[in-house]
């Protein structure tokens, strides 16, 4: 029960949680996000997370008939892992050089997923391609780009 509280302390200090009116939800809106069956975040994460991304408000003028509209725009901030926006390049490169469908990579990177917990899908393609054998120099500039 200390480490729960600890955590809900510490996800409310960095802003992932929010707690009005007596209740405690998401200051992130999720509505968006896929969440992988068997996905758990590591309690390394949960420990000392990350701040918050923060919501920016971008005012956009309109001008229609001599009047001027105010619409406000929310811009989500970037994803905290950059690494993500290149999953499918890293996936096609790996099928590619180990002469595997995509599908059997994918397949063999969902299962080093659930067999070590908490892996990003990024870091299990790679795990792949170690396993073949491949050169892992092209895969992590691909990553880093």
């Amino acid at each position: 029960m200390e480490v729960a509280l600890r955590i809900r302390d510490n996800l409310i200090q960095t802003g992932w949680l929010d707690t009005s009116d007596e209740m405690v939800q998401s200051s992130v809106d999720l509505s968006g996000v896929e969440v992988p069956f068997g996905w758990l975040p590591s309690m390394r994460i949960l420990e000392s997370p990350p701040t918050a991304p923060k919501r920016e408000v971008v005012e956009e003028v309109t001008i229609v008939e001599l009047e001027e509209v105010v619409v406000k725009k929310t811009v989500e901030s970037p994803s905290i892992d950059p690494a993500v926006t290149h999953t499918t390049k890293i996936l096609d490169q790996i099928a590619k050089a180990a002469g595997l469908d995509r599908k059997e990579v994918m397949r063999r990177a969902q299962r080093k997923r659930r067999a070590l917990g908490p892996v990003t899908l990024w870091m299990a393609l790679l795990l792949v391609a170690r396993e073949q054998q491949l050169p892992m120099g092209e895969f992590v500039r691909t990553i880093s780009t």
